[in-house]
């Protein structure tokens, strides 16, 4: 996705992923989300600093969920930029599958 780090892209997918189970994560799961696609660590730091960017961007929300965390979801323009590039993913794995 232009003007997005593989990591930030990254981040997107996790949230996509609790979009599409309805959950609203806080960022202790996003967290663990990027672990399980693959991450062998997610230092805190790198992880916070990018959320709060993509925040900036209007790619995803952040609301406050207690005293301690916040939560994370994708925004309307976040899920349609990720959509989009899902989209095109899929067209070429489909692609792939065909040879």
């Amino acid at each position: 996705m232009h003007g997005l780090r593989g990591f930030q892209r990254d981040i997107l997918e996790a949230l996509a992923y609790f979009y599409g189970v309805n959950e609203t994560p806080i960022g202790k799961e996003v967290r663990e989300r990027l672990l399980a696609m693959g991450y062998d660590d997610v230092p805190r730091a790198r992880l916070y600093e990018n959320l709060d960017k993509l925040v900036e961007r209007g790619l995803i929300e952040k609301t406050r969920a207690d005293h301690r965390a916040n939560n994370y979801v994708l925004s309307q323009a976040g899920r349609r930029r990720f959509g989009v590039y899902a989209g095109r993913l899929s067209h070429l794995a489909a692609a792939l599958v065909e040879e």
